[in-house]
């Protein structure tokens, strides 16, 4: 079964340094209904957020369906898509902050569990099991002195220091995605899949940018 992909637009509060000179002029985008508008132009989503919507509401209409399915034996992606100092890592959550609210990562989460508890006292059983990847490009001159040679590794936020050339998505006899040299860590409790979710979130690669002091790489 599969069903079409479904695109949403948050828009975020604005940073100090955009509502003033030049800058304030530039970042005038407004969401109304289902499209945001920048000047002369409007562009449709399925859904948009304003800069005074909440993490829950964000969950409640964008990742819920896909926990809903996940229950049914779906497979289900949610990817976060912007510019660097968009709000990407403060939506799913990966932030390692315990200061910053609850994303779509722990909220997803927090409701798996809570289904699987209500579904094990009716008898059914449930296993989970968790790895948290980075796929990190690099560039670097060749040998030669001409031009740069790009790498992309898959690196395991959990067993930090291990790296591997990109490797092969597959899918093993049981139906399962399996990502080749990745970890995978078996959870039987909320606590201990929000403990994986920080460590690995903590050993993300991040550098600065002119917009981001702490940029995903």
């Amino acid at each position: 079964r599969t069903v079409r992909v479904r695109v949403a637009a948050r828009v975020r509060p604005l940073l100090p340094l955009e509502t003033t000179g030049w800058r304030k002029s530039a970042c005038c985008v407004e969401a109304a209904g289902s499209a945001v508008v920048a000047g002369r132009n409007s562009f449709t989503f399925d859904h948009v957020f304003g800069p005074e919507v909440e993490q829950q509401e964000v969950y409640k209409e964008c990742v819920e369906p896909l926990v809903d399915a996940t229950f049914e034996g779906i497979h289900g992606t949610l990817l976060a898509y912007g510019q660097t100092g968009s709000g990407k890592t403060y939506t799913m959550g990966t932030s390692g902050l315990p200061s910053v609210p609850a994303g779509a990562l722990q909220l997803a989460i927090r409701s798996i569990f809570e289904r699987a508890e209500s579904r094990a006292a009716e008898g059914v059983a449930a296993r989970f099991r968790v790895s948290y990847v980075e796929i990190f490009t690099d560039s670097r001159p060749s040998v030669a002195g001409k031009g740069t040679i790009c790498t992309e590794e898959v690196r395991d936020l959990l067993s930090p220091g291990r790296a591997h050339l990109f490797a092969s998505v597959r899918v093993d006899m049981e139906g399962q995605v399996r990502l080749d040299g990745v970890g995978e860590h078996e959870v039987s409790t909320e606590r201990e899949a929000m403990a994986l979710l920080a460590v690995g979130s903590v050993s993300r690669t991040t550098s600065s940018t002119r917009m981001n002091d702490s940029s995903s790489r």
